[in-house]
């Protein structure tokens, strides 16, 4: 389980994290190029994966965290100009953070009310929690609906920024992920 410790991380992150973001982050124009993992364990330990993975530019795989002593799977991909999500799987279930230094200008540390859209197909609200200034945390959990509604998508849109975010090969790093944590936990 994520706890304190991410918040703590995460504080760190978005004071380290600067720089611009375009209007509207696509990665899919860097999809197939070779990039070094960007993977940040955002659950206390930064030691390289015990089991690295790599799905369609994004790059983790399972970590132990030994302040929980827990297992978990993550992948992140970098999205350019200082722009990054982490998504993965873990004792609470499926989890997604994104730090956009240029559009996300967030209370640290407080609930907020989002939006996700994904396509036209899928439209929910949920409370997302800023663990920083700059990112914002999702828990999903189990929610089949939700992981299997970004599973599919294509494009991600936040709301009340109005702001999206390609989904570009989530939908295998998302069943890649889940595997992971099955034979991990």
């Amino acid at each position: 389980m994520r706890g304190w410790v991410t918040i703590i991380v995460a504080a760190v992150l978005s004071g380290v994290l600067l720089g611009g973001a375009a209007a509207d982050v696509q990665k899919g124009a860097r999809a197939g190029t070779a990039s070094p993992p960007s993977t940040t364990d955002q659950n206390a330990s930064t030691d390289d994966p015990i089991e690295p993975m790599s799905v369609e530019g994004w790059d983790g795989g399972a970590y132990y965290d030994d302040f929980n002593g827990e297992y978990y799977c993550e992948l992140s991909d970098d999205y350019g100009d200082g722009v990054t999500i982490w998504v993965g799987w873990d004792a609470d279930g499926f989890y997604m953070t994104i730090d956009d230094p240029k559009t996300l200008k967030l209370e640290e540390f407080k609930d907020i009310d989002v939006t996700l859209v994904i396509d036209d197909f899928y439209k929910q609200d949920f409370k997302a929690f800023s663990l920083g200034t700059t990112s914002l945390d999702f828990v999903f959990g189990e929610d089949r609906t939700t992981i299997e509604a970004l599973r599919k998508g294509v494009k991600l849109t936040l709301y009340p920024w109005d702001h999206w975010y390609t989904l570009y090969g989530l939908g295998n790093g998302i069943k890649a992920l889940e595997d992971c944590y099955r034979r991990h936990s």
